[in-house]
């Protein structure tokens, strides 16, 4: 963590597309810097203020009982949209050069990475296309999930998959590119979350 983050918290920081003064920069770096230890000492399922004060502060728009672990890095929070009672890995990644939406009941392992934003093959000019992803997702570690990409509801992305096409509902995809090696049913909409293993 250290300088380096708090340097980049201080020079860069945006909240929206608004470039905030010196001094809302420092105060957002702080309750950033805060919000991680936060995250290091608390388990999944307990509140944390802090990480949901700076959400609030940089205008991600959460469900309730949302857990964000540590080192996560978000581009753009005003074009983030996650559903309630979502847990999302540390060292993640939420890119939003376009919008990106997640549903209810999103589990990600460590370094998922959502990156809504591209540049095209011919001349590398930038280029942004929202991405959707349903209710009940489950990303193992290190998933990869490109922009344009609308994922339906109950899918499981296995490890280090990198997501470049739509995935259906129901379906059980792994793989560089992802695809889909099984299909899942669900009795019911029951899920298991980090809330109730407490």
């Amino acid at each position: 963590m250290g300088i380096k983050k708090i340097s980049f918290f201080v020079n860069h920081y945006v909240l929206g597309n608004v470039i905030l003064t010196k001094t809302i920069r420092i105060f957002a770096a702080i309750i950033y810097l805060f919000s991680e230890i936060e995250a290091e000492i608390q388990r999944p399922g307990n509140y944390t203020p802090f990480r949901y004060f700076y959400l609030k502060l940089i205008k991600v728009n959460f469900g309730t009982k949302c857990y964000f672990s540590r080192g996560i890095v978000i581009y753009n929070g005003n074009q983030i949209s996650i559903g309630k009672y979502a847990s999302i890995g540390e060292r993640s990644m939420l890119h939003a050069h376009g919008r990106i939406i997640i549903g209810d009941y999103f589990l990600s392992a460590p370094g998922l990475t959502i990156n809504s934003g591209g540049h095209h093959i011919s001349d590398l000019t930038p280029f942004d296309k929202k991405i959707i992803i349903g209710d009940r997702v489950w990303c193992g570690t290190n998933v990869t999930i490109l922009a344009g990409v609308e994922i339906g509801h109950d899918v499981i992305i296995g490890a280090c998959s990198l997501v470049t096409k739509n995935i259906p509902s129901n379906s059980v995809v792994a793989g560089s590119p992802a695809k889909i090696i099984r299909t899942i049913s669900r009795i019911d909409q029951k899920v298991w979350t980090w809330h109730q293993d407490k």
